[in-house]
């Protein structure tokens, strides 16, 4: 969605509260409340019914008001909060360096309308160096900063962007209201994986944005957050903050505000029960701000009809630029050292702000291997299937590894799979899966339960069914062998090993961690599945080697997105990634045949030509 949104207008439309509208919203209503509670109304004409039950809820709000906590200079400080950015730009040297400016970004992030929802522009030159990395917020009275005595720094990054621009497009009627008095009315869920910065980041800039919307749209401004409420008062320019413990207070201030129009955004993180289905009031928009944990906001999210947004976390070239900007002016060698402490912890556990800056992730990390033990394959199950809830509400040892991450229908509504949270605890799930599908016991209890998603299944589990010597033999048939039109030097074809020998499958699996976390190497065996931890390593999702009747690597593909064409440049970084796992991997290569065996399910278009091996951006001549 390019641009701004236009603020939402309203309709000519009066109502008894109309008044009380135009008066100045909370300010107004005090006033009123002041002559109820003083009797002043001796002069005054008989009011109607509806201006008298308004004026008498004003009354109790006087009463209650006196309760309130004013907090003196917070909506100045909140409303001004200061503009930072990060830009990711040439070294100079073919790679790239973070930079910090201050200020606002030259050029925003774009989005587009898709169905419901709304998605970045991928069309747009904004992913083209020097490009936007990160927006920072700064202010020292932030909600969440007070409650959680954090830092004051809400770091946006290109999702937490995105929640701003569905909420605006609902504001201007654009996912289904039709704008004007009902379009702040929308009611949300928030939900995403924990840690990425849903309430530091989400809130606090939801926040801000809707204390710079049209304040003749908007009046007010509710923040909900553990045990307390902050009320922002656009009018007056005040905020107000009450212990939701005594939340048959806050019922009464929302009855009043039914004359007025406001925004909600309720932290339901920290709160110790479940979300009230009496909010939000009439006429008022609300974001529910949740862990995956459902058992808080569910009865909401039924009985409101509540929409999800579904926010993935930050990925590593943004965590990268809050690292840059945290150690700002630190001497070089600082930088440097943070920068890899910080690599390390995202390469075992994922891009994620809680771990990555936190020692806690030291201890998560450390505890990994204990909890892969325990791992069944009811836990792994989780990882098939959209919206699978279980894996944050049970406890499941994976549930601290695990990601959320984003699936939008044809419709445009957004739901999700859960996922390992990088590709090193993926590659260790796979290796627990791999060992479990050894036997057929274990491969039905593995694809069994999603029988119905067993294309899905298969994608995502192929690696392990390798491990069983009987699938190898009854596919050995159904391998569909891709041969060259011209043989190379005039050889012939030689048929795939797995169909010659199926009993040649692998016998155990390995995962190989990034060497930022393992720097050493080991030696090659035979007939192990070997399984990489790594973000885009070339070609192959998982290998073996085999020593007769011929030295063999035998590559799996099963993951869609991995490219398929075979380049010089594909096939040197393929060779450069073995030489940093493996010992003696130069004199081991030579020689060495190696043959890759696609899966790919039904429906999809199926590989018909010979996959050679040619220069980059071109098919070359010589077989691969």
């Amino acid at each position: 969605m390019p641009g701004r949104l236009e603020g939402v207008r309203h309709g000519n439309e009066e109502s008894p509260a109309s008044d009380v509208q135009r008066g100045g919203g909370w300010a107004r209503v005090r006033l009123e409340a002041a002559a109820v509670a003083q009797g002043d109304t001796a002069d005054a004409a008989p009011l109607p019914g509806s201006q008298l039950r308004a004026a008498l809820a004003a009354a109790k709000v006087s009463v209650l008001s006196s309760t309130l906590e004013k907090l003196e200079g917070h909506y100045e400080d909140v409303c001004h909060a200061r503009w930072g950015h990060v830009m990711e730009v040439s070294d100079g040297r073919g790679g790239m360096r973070m930079e910090v400016r201050e200020g606002r970004p030259p050029q925003p992030w774009e989005y587009k309308v898709e169905g419901a929802t709304v998605l970045m522009d991928d069309g747009a030159a904004q992913f083209r160096p020097p490009r936007l990395s990160l927006v920072v917020l700064t202010s020292e009275k932030w909600p969440y900063a007070l409650r959680r005595a954090c830092g004051f720094d809400c770091y946006v990054y290109s999702e937490v962007e995105r929640v701003w621009q569905i909420v605006e497009g609902d504001l201007a009627g654009l996912f289904g209201t039709h704008g004007g008095a009902n379009s702040a009315s929308v009611r949300r869920v928030l939900i995403g994986t924990p840690g990425i910065g849903k309430s530091a980041a989400a809130c606090s800039y939801l926040l801000y944005q809707l204390l710079h919307y049209d304040a003749e749209q908007l009046h007010a401004v509710a923040y909900f957050i553990g045990e307390r409420a902050f009320l922002f008062d656009k009018t007056t320019k005040t905020v107000f903050s009450l212990s939701t413990i005594r939340l048959r207070r806050w019922r009464v201030y929302l009855e009043v505000s039914m004359q007025m129009r406001g925004y909600i955004i309720c932290d339901v993180m920290g709160r110790r029960k479940v979300l009230p289905t009496k909010m939000p009031p009439t006429g008022w928009g609300m974001l529910a701000v949740s862990s995956p944990n459902e058992t808080r906001y569910r009865d909401w999210e039924e009985d409101m009809g509540a929409r999800r947004i579904i926010m993935n976390g930050p990925d590593e070239r943004d965590v990268m630029a809050m690292c840059a900007w945290r150690m700002r002016g630190e001497p070089a060698e600082e930088q440097a050292e943070y920068r890899n402490t910080v690599q390390k912890r995202m390469a075992r556990l994922g891009p994620v702000q809680r771990y990555a800056f936190t020692r806690c992730g030291n201890g998560f990390s450390a505890s990994f291997h204990g909890n892969m033990e325990q791992i069944t394959t009811w836990a792994v199950n989780l990882y098939v299937g959209l919206d699978k809830m279980d894996l944050w509400s049970c406890s499941v040892p994976t549930e601290d590894y695990s990601k959320m991450v984003r699936v939008v229908t044809g419709r445009g509504t957004e739901c999700f799979q859960n996922a390992p949270g990088s590709a090193s605890l993926s590659a260790d799930v796979l290796v627990c899966v791999a060992k479990v599908m050894r036997t057929h016991p274990g491969i039905m209890t593995v694809l069994m339960p999603h029988s119905a998603l067993l294309p899905s299944a298969v994608e995502g589990y192929a690696i392990g069914v390798f491990m069983y010597g009987d699938f190898v033999r009854r596919i050995r048939d159904k391998l569909s062998e891709l041969r060259p039109l011209t043989p190379a030097g005039g050889c012939g074809p030689r048929p795939c090993l797995l169909q010659m020998n199926p009993p040649l499958c692998p016998t155990d699996a390995v995962a190989l961690p990034p060497k930022v976390l393992y720097p050493g190497k080991i030696d090659v065996r035979r007939r192990v599945l070997y399984v990489p931890g790594v973000e885009d390593f070339p070609l192959l999702d998982a290998f073996f080697f085999v020593e007769s009747p011929r030295r063999t690597m035998v590559g799996l593909q099963t993951a869609p997105a991995k490219a398929r064409q075979i380049t010089t440049n594909t096939v040197k970084q393929l060779n450069d990634h073995m030489a940093e796992f493996f010992n003696g991997w130069d004199k081991f290569a030579r020689s060495l045949s190696w043959e890759i065996v696609y899966v790919q399910r039904g429906g999809k278009e199926t590989i018909q030509a010979w996959q050679g091996c040619g220069a980059s951006g071109s098919r070359g001549q010589c077989g691969g």
